[in-house]
This record gives structure tokens, sequence and C-alpha cells, in this order.
């Protein structure tokens, strides 16, 4: 509810676009990569957009963590992790085989091999990855993810998609007074 406060406070000092309540994902990355944003929250994937749409700007953005607020701590990331190597049960039951396939793992997994193809992503590596020949936004990319002291799950992905939807929807009523945050959490709560 605090969250969707702080949102409405930001929305009553003028501090969001003309066009919030109608814009698209599109629309508002786009203001971002235009200078017509100060900011812009969304995840690693957004790296690749910008590299291939905005290449020659890459110095004027910079990532950084969410404000810490509350008992969060700015160094905490806002996100996950949902990829995963799995071995089947035929090549577990079968020990040569799954001595192959946990070698396999192993190895993917490793802090060399990750770093090859590990650039913008938070990882589960203890040590994180260390990706070389970087440009300006992927080694700021970088040095955020290095720095990460915890991963807070988003909430999205911790909810029901009907969950979500009614969340999402409702910020609007919120920012524009129509609801209260606590009636949109309480309604969202009620389809999860």
């Amino acid at each position: 509810m605090a969250a969707l406060n702080d949102i409405k406070d930001l929305y009553e000092r003028g501090y969001f676009p003309s066009n919030t309540l109608t814009a698209t994902d599109a629309e508002t990355v786009q203001m971002f990569g235009d200078g017509e944003a100060a900011f812009l929250i969304d995840g690693s994937w957004k790296v690749g957009y910008f590299e291939g749409n905005h290449g020659d700007q890459l110095g004027d953005y910079a990532i950084s963590y969410v404000p810490a607020k509350g008992q969060r701590v700015a160094s905490e990331a806002i996100g996950g992790i949902s990829m995963g190597y799995f071995i089947t049960t035929r090549a577990w039951e079968d020990p040569a085989k799954r001595e192959a396939a946990v070698a396999f793992v192993q190895h993917m997994t490793s802090d060399e091999v990750m770093s090859n193809f590990v650039t913008t992503e938070v990882t589960a590596l203890k040590n994180g990855a260390s990706p070389e020949g970087l440009n300006e936004l992927q080694q700021s990319a970088a040095d955020a993810n290095a720095a990460i002291t915890g991963v807070v799950p988003a909430v999205q992905d911790t909810v029901t998609g009907e969950c979500k939807t009614d969340l999402f929807a409702n910020v609007q009523n919120v920012v524009t007074g129509a609801m209260s945050a606590e009636d949109a959490v309480e309604s969202a709560i009620a389809l999860n």
C-alpha cells in the first residue's frame, strides 16, 4: 500500500508525463530513450533495446538500484532468476549419465563460462559474473549487479495473473483518487 501511495504522491506532484495514464510500455521506453523522461524502471532485457535503438547515446544512461525505503536497502535488486538446468530422471538414475550431466551443469554454471554470456542479467553466482568487452551501458549494469546484496522478488512474479492484472489496472484508480491504495490491495488479494 505504501508503494501505491508513493506513486500517487509522485503523480500528484507532476513527476510523470502528461500521458502517464494512457501511455503504452513502448511509448514510455521511447520517451526515456529520447530524453523526455528522467528514469525508467524495467528489466535487464531493455539494455539490448537501447543498444539497438540508441547506440550512440549509451553513455547517457546508467543502471542503478531502485531507491531504498523502509527496511529494503538500495543494494537489493528487484527481480528474479527464471533460468536453470535440469537433469532428467533417466539420466540421473544412470551413474555414467549422471556424472556427465552434473559435470556439464557445473561447467556451464562456472564463473568463467557464465561470464561469456552474462552481461546485464542478475545471476545466482556467489562471485557474480565478470564479462569483458562491454559497452558503457552493459558495464553500468554489470557494475550494479556486482554490488547487489540481495534480490527482492517483483510483486508481479509472486501473485496470480488475475491478481496482477487487477492490481496494475487499479494503479490508475489510486493515483487519480478514484480508489484508495488499501482498497486496490484488498481487491487484488481477493483474486490471488
